[in-house]
């Protein structure tokens, strides 16, 4: 058997910010996130309008994406909320979502954290 490759993104501390993302977005559309797997955006300073941008064109986009690392950013239980309601979308792209890591993002409450935890199992 064929073993089945993972494409994976990491911007993990390229210090993006929310423009640096927004920035890149258009070119990840073109070519990228049909293809990926694993995306890794940690430690970026973004927040949640920052990150949105990027959640909606992965849901749009009808990407595959199985992992998503949002990790020592500034966001909140919002942007939880908004991933588990894409996820639960029939026709969104990240339905195959079913791990978010959310480690050091200090306005993610343990609401939001069980929010996430019931949508991606």
């Amino acid at each position: 058997l064929a073993e089945e490759i993972k494409y994976s993104l990491d911007f993990s501390d390229y210090r993006l910010g929310n423009d640096g993302l927004k920035a890149i977005i258009p070119t990840l559309e073109s070519d990228h996130l049909l293809n990926i797997k694993v995306l890794d955006v940690s430690n970026n300073s973004l927040n949640d309008a920052g990150l949105l941008p990027l959640i909606d064109s992965l849901a749009s986009l009808g990407s595959p994406i199985e992992e998503l690392n949002i990790s020592g950013n500034n966001l909140s239980d919002y942007i939880c909320q908004i991933i588990s309601d894409k996820i639960r979308e029939k026709k969104s792209g990240i339905r195959y979502l079913r791990k978010v890591i959310i480690d050091a993002c200090k306005k993610i409450t343990e609401d939001g954290k069980r929010i996430i935890l019931l949508a991606t199992n």
